[in-house]
């Protein structure tokens, strides 16, 4: 077959398993259909190994080991290709979900993939820029593992940080004003000051956007550096911080301040941290974690039998602006689903657009999330509607409601 023959031209190595074992969107997407060069590619993985069965629907019918067995048998996979004005992008996806990447005995394995096997074939496809989704950037160091190789290729590598903080603050302020409510009256926790969390204390800074009381919570060890990051940011002096120990390994308990906030912002690896249970009525909540922080089934229920909080999922840019069109039926909401892209993969697009634009590499500092920031409006990107678990956030009803209950009025 010519697929195959140019296959073994290029070197490549793909898993391919054909139409017959794939879903409808997947057929137009045969090798042949793969463009001589991919300007920008997006090296992700699935969060469980039951999003195999978003590749290959079959997959819905094995159980979680033979899934994780599965998963294992395969190749970097370079799922969709989408020609856009300007350059065309790829979506590559790792064999190795999130629990691997975090599994101390299968983390060295899910970075040699990475470093041996994604990197260079997104090289053999001509790639300029290489942008890491879900848990690769803190895989490959936050880029900086990565870069002795792109370098000597001559190509880009971005974690998509800038692109994701600005994301999750602009779908917080999105929530707050759907719902009538100002930002400066907000009581806001941050569960999580790692790389997006202290992004985000930068964004603040950057844009003088400061909530009326800011609870930081973290490990006791990072402690330290949350107070030195809080130190060069001249705080206003109407936002009252505090800093809240995180217990180890667990869901904050009911009593955690934590859950004291109008709005709870969540930004880390461990799974389950917020208990739906102990949300308290006319919370808004933003998370961009892998895992997730809360459960969606959990918090989807309660919109709907209670329509007391507001759940969002966040790292979605509507790409309408940049003529994004994507196939691959990711599960998001709204009329707008197939214009929607993961942050991560819109960082990577904006730099292949715009190659002036500074590579994120460790934590956002705030001079680059200027560059990136004003990026974001220059494209004419926003966030996309709020949604939970692929279901589209009824906020009119939900502001009514919330109206209507009388829920906290945001002052701190």
């Amino acid at each position: 077959m010519t697929s195959e023959a140019a296959l073994r031209r290029r070197g490549d190595t793909l898993s391919w398993l054909e139409a017959s074992g794939s879903p409808e969107w997947f057929q137009a997407l045969r090798p042949e259909g793969i463009p001589d060069q991919v300007d920008v590619i997006l090296i992700t993985h699935p969060r469980f190994p039951e999003d195999l069965s978003c590749f290959f629907p079959w997959a819905e019918q094995l159980t979680t080991a033979e899934q994780e067995r599965l998963l294992r048998c395969l190749r970097p996979l370079l799922l969709e290709t989408v020609v856009m004005p300007g350059l065309t992008a790829g979506m590559m996806f790792l064999p190795v979900h999130a629990g691997d990447i975090l599994n101390p005995r299968r983390t060295p394995i899910a970075r040699q993939i990475l470093l041996q096997d994604a990197f260079p074939m997104a090289a053999r496809y001509g790639a300029k820029v290489v942008c890491l989704g879900g848990l690769n950037g803190a895989l490959s160091r936050y880029g900086h593992r990565l870069t002795p190789l792109a370098r000597g290729l001559g190509i880009d590598v971005t974690i998509g940080h800038s692109i994701t903080v600005i994301c999750v603050w602009e779908t917080l302020v999105s929530a707050l004003r759907q719902l009538g409510r100002t930002l400066a009256a907000q009581t806001v926790s941050l569960v999580g000051v790692g790389g997006i969390g202290e992004g985000l204390l930068n964004l603040m800074a950057l844009r003088r956007q400061w909530p009326a009381r800011l609870i930081l919570v973290d490990r006791p060890r990072q402690q330290g550096r949350i107070r030195q990051a809080l130190s060069a940011l001249n705080v206003p002096a109407h936002c009252r911080v505090e800093l809240v120990d995180a217990p180890a390994g667990q869901a904050l308990p009911a009593e955690h301040r934590a859950y004291d906030a109008d709005a709870i912002l969540t930004a880390t690896s461990q799974a389950d941290v917020i208990d739906m249970a102990h949300v308290r009525p006319g919370t808004v909540l933003v998370d961009d974690s892998q895992p997730h922080c809360w459960s969606r089934e959990a918090a989807w229920q309660r919109v709907q039998s209670q329509q007391d909080i507001v759940p969002c999922d966040t790292g979605l840019v509507d790409c309408t602006s940049l003529e994004w069109f994507s196939r691959f039926n990711f599960g998001f909401a709204g009329e707008r689903a197939r214009s929607t892209a993961w942050s991560c993969l819109v960082e990577g697009l904006l730099k292949g657009l715009d190659p002036t634009l500074p590579c994120t590499l460790g934590h956002p500092d705030t001079q680059t999330l200027a560059a990136w920031d004003e990026a974001f409006g220059r494209f004419g990107l926003a966030p996309a509607p709020l949604q939970c678990g692929g279901h589209e956030l009824p906020m009119a009803d939900l502001r009514r409601h919330f109206a209507a209950a009388d829920f906290r009025s945001g002052s701190a």
